[in-house]
């Protein structure tokens, strides 16, 4: 490596090798450097904000989408329940409200919680229809096929 000039010879860091070896004196210098920077860092830092105490005042009672009358009014409603698909309880969320509901027990839920059941079951049943419409048509082809 005679192209190294006499400042490379002296430079202990070798940017490929992962086990570097520095000498006492440059690892001092290193951590004099390094004091240097952190008393710099803590000079220029802002000083820490004095925590404010923010008086708490009583708040009213003001009704909420919870005390509204869908959530007051309960209905009744059993979910239709197997050892297969609908074994597990079913799990309804309305507007942050959870709702888990036993399946083959008749419980009372909210009326809004009812809507989304009977919304969800009517969709169920849409789209068995349309799948068996669709697998109908398919068979359909197939025989005009053969």
């Amino acid at each position: 490596m005679g192209n190294r000039n006499q400042n490379d010879q002296n430079d202990t860091t070798a940017p490929n090798d992962e086990n570097v070896v520095l000498s006492k004196g440059d690892y001092e210098k290193i951590i004099e450097r390094i004091g240097v920077l952190e008393k710099a860092v803590a000079a220029s830092a802002p000083a820490p904000a004095q925590a404010q105490t923010v008086p708490l005042t009583p708040t009213k009672f003001t009704p909420d989408k919870y005390t509204a009358p869908e959530w007051q009014n309960l209905v009744p409603v059993m979910l239709f329940s197997d050892n297969g698909k609908y074994k597990d309880d079913l799990f309804v969320s309305l507007n942050g409200r959870r709702h888990q509901i036993r399946r083959g027990v008749r419980v009372m839920v909210p009326e809004a919680v009812y809507e989304i059941i009977t919304q969800s079951e009517a969709q169920d049943r849409s789209t068995m229809l349309m799948i068996e419409n669709l697998l109908a048509q398919a068979a359909q082809r197939d025989k005009e096929n053969v």
